[in-house]
């Protein structure tokens, strides 16, 4: 039975309502209730439902994670047809963090009420980062609405643990199906694929280019090409887009009636990454690698799936 354990950042607010916070989470997933423990079982069942329909999305995005508090000082300011009025006074905030590591061991920190995300090299300049982003999160911000944003007075980091019941963490049909064996001898599923990333990250700061890579992934397209220097994100970015492309089909089909599971199951394995190299692995006789080929081609098909090759020219 698989254990998840998941950083949960839960406060009261002035009202004295409670709302916790999955610290890390690429989507921010957060509950507001009466009481602490009310919230926190509303995102222990929003976990739950994950399972269920998002399997590529359940594993936690932070570990190691620690709490801790810096000061931030932010000058609200009035903004009036490109002119800015700032006020006089200068607020000091106390804003608190959390910190930790991602999946490969970056180092990375939260600030779970801003939905502020970054990663950081060491720990001497995290403050000045912090101070950084927070600023830039908090910019232009009228002192009303500044209000609405301000940090909590306290908080407390806990840990939501779930369990899940052998063979409901992930369904894979598709693996074992011999009309789909080509496609798992020449690529691997995009958003099933833990191996390289066991804790896939989110597209920080390019939610845009995600969002509209996204909808070229589910529409009617020949082709898209990803540009960019090594180790610049582009991974990242597909796995993003592509996690979108597959929740927004979910929500899209959620009226429909008596859909076969394993039908469901093939929404998540529209996606797959491979190399020219695998195509070719192990062909020995002339017409080999070309049957294999239209193998892989209809396989595909079937699944209304798209390839990713990581190298355009090596294709």
């Amino acid at each position: 039975m698989p254990i998840y354990r998941y950083p949960v950042l839960t406060w009261l607010d002035a009202s004295g309502a409670a709302t916790a916070v999955l610290v890390g989470d690429v989507e921010h997933a957060a509950a507001r209730a009466a009481s602490a423990t009310e919230a926190l079982r509303q995102l222990h069942e929003m976990l739950e439902w994950r399972v269920e329909h998002e399997p590529w999305n359940v594993a936690p995005d932070l570990s190691e994670a620690v709490l801790f508090e810096t000061r931030v000082e932010a000058r609200p300011e009035y903004v009036h047809d490109d002119r800015r009025t700032p006020c006089p006074d200068t607020l000091q905030l106390r804003v608190p963090c959390v910190k930790g590591v991602q999946g490969g061991g970056l180092p990375v920190c939260v600030v779970p009420h801003l939905k502020v995300v970054f990663n950081f090299q060491d720990e001497e300049g995290i403050k000045g980062l912090i101070t950084h982003y927070v600023k830039e999160a908090l910019q232009s911000e009228s002192p009303a609405a500044l209000v609405a944003r301000l940090p909590p007075r306290s908080c407390e980091l806990g840990e939501l643990v779930l369990r899940v019941a052998g063979g409901r963490e992930r369904k894979v049909p598709v693996a074992e199906r011999e009309e789909y064996k080509a496609l798992f001898n020449v690529a691997e599923p995009l958003l099933h694929d833990l191996r390289r990333q066991p804790k896939p990250s989110a597209a920080h700061g390019r939610e845009a280019t995600s969002f509209i890579l996204s909808l070229m992934l589910r529409g009617d397209m020949s082709s898209l090409l990803l540009v960019g220097e090594a180790g610049c994100g582009k991974s990242t970015l597909l796995r993003d887009a592509a996690r979108q492309a597959v929740r927004e089909e979910y929500k899209s089909r959620e009226g429909e009636s008596k859909e076969d599971d394993s039908e469901k199951d093939l929404r998540t394995y529209r996606f797959w990454r491979g190399t020219a190299g695998r195509l070719i692995a192990g062909m020995r006789f002339l017409g080999e690698w070309e049957q294999r080929c239209e193998e892989f081609v209809e396989q595909m098909g079937a699944v209304r799936g798209v390839f990713c090759a990581e190298n355009l020219l090596e294709l």
